[in-house]
């Protein structure tokens, strides 16, 4: 295939895709149902809420602040503020629709270019090139990021333009120290990356250029954690940068799950497929892995780099959560078609196009189930049941905090309600009022008192 062909097939699937994350970005564009929830869920909100105290500033101090702290650095800044550049206009014209669907849609562009600079970088056969970025754009949980805005596209938008351009331009580590502040769970990445060029380097007797990459992957990084260095004056800076690490630690995490528990779940990445199908897969990308490790030095750099951003997750995470592996897996998985190509199988690199691509067949039955959940009479009942409990609520007792069971129905509008959030069985204490369903697992001490029923739903109030 010719580069004119290539680029002219990616420019039509582009527009495939843009088009495929248009009619997804577009569902439930006023809220959500449940913590479940196929194209959002309360990271959402915690980026909805951030975008928008930044648009909302009512003066240069508090726009400084919201631009530097927010709410928090759980996600680093970068990644609001691109998006409060890019939602601006949409959320003037269009309010809370326009802001929700224009930060998804942003999202889905990082996921397209990003997933693409890694295959680029990896594979050097154009027709493995295709085959290759069609396989990521169909991962399980690829549809998981076109459909809500967390960091993990931003940073494999980040890492693709570092790795294609690092070896020819000394300040391309500043993408590098953006996609770590942007979340901090691949800094085991980074080290391993940093270890490999500082050794590199001082053997060749390049002491300027390694100082050099270190100087722009620290502005890359106070880039997208402005607080860093204000931490060192400042003891609220201090502690909102401590909070990053304490968020490693939830209530909800299970001390039972361990390397092995991960080790499964990865195996079983591709999970609605058949288990040995998963299987398969998975063990052919861990195979090719290390065959390329062995025959060709050009990457390790790369490929520990990616299993930099699994093992820590695997070995120190006590939650198992999908999406968490999406990044080292999307890294490792090209390498399959580079290492079939340089072993010249030309036809296994079709077989195994077609058993990893016949994957989203099983996945798409699986997203067609939530979306049918989604538009269910159940699902419509509890958003109804919901909106008229919180409207009764907010007439009954308007300067009162109520509390929304995270299973039920939020509305983007509600966000910077200061009255309204949303809670769990273990986050209620902070509120007065609690809207949850008649059977529920809180166990409310007996100052909960039910105040009022609509539907199943009940009113508690303290």
């Amino acid at each position: 295939m010719s580069i004119e062909n290539r680029n002219i097939f990616l420019l039509v699937l582009f527009l495939i895709y843009l088009l495929s994350a248009t009619v997804i970005s577009a569902a439930g564009l006023d809220g959500f149902i449940g913590m479940y929830s196929m194209f959002s869920s309360f990271d959402e909100i915690y980026c909805i809420r951030e975008v928008k105290n930044i648009l909302e500033s009512d003066g240069i101090k508090p726009l400084v602040l919201n631009i530097v702290a927010g709410k928090g650095y759980i996600y680093g800044r970068l990644m609001h503020m691109l998006n409060s550049v890019l939602c601006a206009i949409p959320y003037h014209f269009f309010g809370m629709e326009g802001l929700v669907f224009t930060m998804r849609m942003a999202h889905c562009i990082y996921l397209f270019v990003g997933l693409w600079l890694i295959t680029r970088y990896v594979v050097t056969n154009h027709v493995n090139q295709i085959l290759a970025f069609l396989v990521l754009l169909v991962l399980p949980v690829t549809l998981y990021f076109m459909g809500i805005p967390k960091p993990e596209a931003l940073q494999v938008l980040l890492i693709g333009v570092f790795i294609n351009l690092k070896d020819k331009y000394s300040w391309a580590w500043i993408f590098l120290g953006m996609a770590l502040g942007s979340k901090v769970s691949i800094a085991f990445s980074v080290l391993f990356v940093g270890i490999f060029e500082m050794m590199r380097d001082i053997k060749t007797n390049q002491i300027w250029s390694l100082l050099a990459k270190g100087i722009w992957a620290m502005a890359g990084l106070f880039i997208a954690l402005p607080a860093l260095p204000l931490a060192i004056l400042n003891a609220n800076f201090r502690y909102g940068l401590q909070n990053i690490f304490a968020t490693t630690q939830k209530p909800y995490d299970d001390p039972s799950i361990n390397f092995f528990s991960w080790l499964h779940k990865w195996f079983n990445y591709f999970s609605e497929s058949p288990q040995i199908l998963s299987y398969l897969l998975m063990l052919t990308i861990f195979i090719a892995s290390i065959i390329y490790f062995v025959r060709f030095n050009s990457k390790r750099y790369y490929i520990l780099f990616a299993y930099g951003a699994l093992l820590p997750i695997m070995l120190m995470t006590k939650r198992l959560w999908e999406h968490y592996l999406f990044l080292g897996t999307a890294m490792l998985l090209p390498l399959v078609f580079e290492v079939v190509q340089s072993a010249k199988w030309r036809m296994a690199k079709y077989a195994l196009f077609i058993l990893f691509f016949i994957q989203v067949i099983f996945h798409t039955r699986g997203v067609q189930r939530a979306s049918e959940e989604l538009q269910s009479a159940e699902e419509v009942n509890i958003k109804n049941q919901t909106i008229a409990m919180v409207e009764w609520a907010k007439t009954h007792y308007p300067n009162e905090r109520l509390g929304i069971d995270i299973m039920l129905y939020y509305n983007y509008s509600w966000i910077g309600n200061e009255q309204i959030t949303t809670v769990n069985f273990r986050e209620y204490q902070e509120v007065d009022y609690l809207i949850l369903p008649e059977e529920n697992n809180y166990n409310l001490p007996a100052e909960f008192i039910k105040k009022e029923f609509i539907g199943n739903l009940a009113l508690y109030a303290r």
